[in-house]
């Protein structure tokens, strides 16, 4: 919807109750400022994939009161987005990708209730997180088929990774 619109930061009134996918809603993989902040209160409901939604939003720090019963798929949600670190308390016991969720962040370093019991990707979930210091403790890692690098490992480090790979592209994303 706005992926790639980098001076857009103006609040939406939209009708989400009917959407069942969020997928690069607010994306900025162009590699341009990101200037969106404004508070989101979507009805998420029915929202089944918020793959890279806020991917690249480097200005972006809203609390994100969605309900995320439905949704599957988390990858990237919120890789990238460097001004972020809101309390998060996402329902994510139907997710089975939350991989690069929090990766690359500037500045997320909150406590996080995650049920990780259907999660089969959870590789580089904090990879290169530069503040990111809460316990793990919770996290259920028994379906996980993809750990790869799912430590902090490279948190805090500033050199390139040659593992790291850019986000997938998606069948069906639209650009």
């Amino acid at each position: 919807m706005l992926r790639e619109a980098s001076a857009f930061n103006h609040p939406l009134a939209l009708d989400t109750s009917s959407v069942t996918t969020m997928i690069q809603m607010f994306n900025d993989v162009g590699g341009g400022v990101n200037q969106f902040n404004q508070p989101l209160s979507f009805d998420t409901s029915n929202v089944i994939d918020m793959y890279q939604m806020l991917y690249g939003a480097s200005s972006f720090d809203q609390p994100l009161p969605f309900d995320t019963g439905s949704v599957t798929d988390m990858g990237f949600m919120l890789d990238d987005a460097d001004a972020f670190n809101q309390q998060v308390s996402f329902d994510t016991g139907s997710a089975t990708n939350i991989g690069s969720m929090f990766g690359d962040t500037d500045a997320f370093n909150q406590p996080l209730v995650l049920d990780t019991g259907r999660a089969l990707r959870m590789s580089y979930m904090f990879a290169k997180a530069k503040v990111f210091n809460q316990p793990l403790t919770f996290f259920d890692t028994a379906a996980a088929t993809n750990l790869e690098h799912s430590t902090l490992r490279e948190s805090n480090s500033h050199s390139s990774d040659p593992h790291r790979r850019a986000p997938p592209t998606r069948a069906g994303s639209e650009d």
